[in-house]
């Protein structure tokens, strides 16, 4: 039978040694050993808010399922200042060209279109007539009409002094002075031959300021036939003969130069 040991007031097991006796641990006391510093109670550490179970397979950051989204009103932008271009300056409009003013005629009517007293179409544009007459018949009935005809391929009939006689001949006796062209067009050598007169004598027969008794006084040289003085008691029927003169160009080509119908009133013969 086994022995047990009642120990009350030690700790130390070495009381037991030697002995037959075995400590009875069920009925051991535990005295607090006075040279022993009581241990301190640990405290048992604040439990943790139980975290938010993680969604899973979802993002660090991201809102868990369910969660109400508040979606903020996007920030409209600040409207840009608009930058005033200067307007660009209209171009003016190109006005369509007004096509060369004249008529279409047959032969048998070009007395009554040159001559004519009353409503003559040719006086009222204020140009001189541009005979255009592939047919060349023009030039044939106006040789026999009251004239100074010049035919500008006759190099004899093209010197500067025939001419200025020619000119000084219809401003005074009140007649028409004709230059036929004939096919070629001649226009510019008809200025140059002109132009030896007197500079700018072309342009004065154009713009008719050629009809004054001064711009025919500064044609006269000495030694001109009597008959072409200006006697200077009768100026005014001078200048009233001088308003009856007509200068004519006469061309063959169906086509002349556009600069030159735009100087002349062009009366096509067909």
């Amino acid at each position: 039978m086994t022995q047990f040991c009642t120990v009350a007031t030690t700790t130390d097991y070495s009381a037991f040694s030697g002995s037959s006796c075995r400590p009875d641990f069920n009925r051991f006391i535990l005295h607090t050993d006075p040279r022993m510093p009581p241990k301190p109670v640990a405290k048992k550490p604040a439990a943790k808010p139980a975290a938010k179970t993680a969604v899973s397979g979802a993002k660090p950051g991201a809102k868990p399922a369910g969660a109400k989204t508040t979606t903020k009103p996007t920030a409209k932008p600040a409207p840009k200042a608009t930058e005033t271009k200067p307007e660009a300056k209209k171009e003016p409009e190109k006005v369509a060209e007004a096509p060369p003013a004249g008529i279409n005629i047959n032969i048998k009517e070009l007395a009554g279109v040159l001559f004519a007293e009353e409503n003559n179409k040719v006086r009222a544009s204020g140009k001189w007539p541009l005979l255009v007459d592939p047919s060349g018949i023009s030039g044939t009935f106006l040789k026999y009409r009251h004239v100074n005809y010049i035919d500008a391929f006759n190099p004899s009939e093209m010197e500067p002094d025939r001419i200025r006689m020619a000119l000084l001949g219809a401003l005074k006796f009140a007649k028409a002075l004709v230059v036929d062209m004939n096919e070629v067009d001649m226009f510019d050598t008809v200025v140059t031959r002109f132009e030896e007169i007197q500079k700018g004598l072309m342009d004065k027969i154009m713009d008719q300021s050629i009809l004054t008794i001064d711009t025919y006084k500064s044609l006269m040289k000495d030694g001109d036939p009597p008959e072409f003085e200006v006697d200077p008691h009768k100026t005014y029927l001078m200048e009233e003969t001088m308003k009856q003169f007509m200068f004519i160009l006469i061309t063959k080509s169906p086509e002349p130069s556009l600069e030159l119908k735009k100087k002349m009133f062009v009366v096509t013969i067909g």
